[in-house]
């Protein structure tokens, strides 16, 4: 007999699965910053990341200070798809974890792509402005600041990158979970 957790667990991943796909189709549409924040739906834990990623770097000069923030943002997610990877072996888990960093990449993908314009509201700069704009010092302090497009253009095929092997992982998992099953006992 087919275990009852086994076909939930299966449509719940499948579910969760399909709703990733909707989710990850709704942020690669996106064409500015503007449309992805309203589509966003983990921004607000991205964000609390990020600005800890500040306070974590504050005393490596001003440079690491600044970065820290997109950097840790990318990292936590990351870690976290390490951790149920390699210590879990949950490749569910894993996958869901990858949308995430994915998403988070794209995230700061629009903020690199935002470095010349400065058009997105910040946190204590609600209009925009050069003044706050991680990446617009950033870039600015590389001498990479005219570059801006190119550098944003990279940072989206990462995410792109990391979309593919999370939905890939995921489908993985689900066919995993589908081999468990024996079909041919009955029900």
């Amino acid at each position: 007999m087919i275990s009852d957790m086994r076909i939930f667990k299966i449509i719940l991943k499948t579910s969760i699965f399909l709703y990733l796909l909707y989710f990850g189709w709704q942020i690669w549409a996106t064409q500015d910053f503007f449309q992805f924040s309203e589509v966003d739906y983990i921004k607000n834990a991205n964000i609390i990341f990020h600005e800890a990623g500040h306070t974590l770097f504050i005393f490596f000069g001003d440079f690491l200070h600044t970065l820290g923030g997109s950097l840790l943002q990318i990292a936590i997610p990351f870690l976290l798809a390490l951790y149920f990877l390699l210590l879990r072996k949950e490749v569910f888990s894993t996958g869901v974890m990858l949308f995430w960093t994915a998403g988070s990449i794209t995230d700061v993908g629009f903020y690199v792509a935002d470095a010349q314009k400065t058009f997105i509201p910040l946190l204590g700069f609600p209009g925009g402005g050069a003044a706050g704009h991680d990446w617009h010092y950033l870039l600015g302090v590389m001498g990479v600041l005219d570059k801006t497009d190119m550098i944003a253009g990279v940072v989206f095929l990462f995410a792109g990158i990391f979309f593919v092997c999370a939905f890939l992982l995921l489908l993985y998992s689900l066919y995993l979970d589908f081999l468990k099953l024996d079909l041919n006992k009955k029900l």
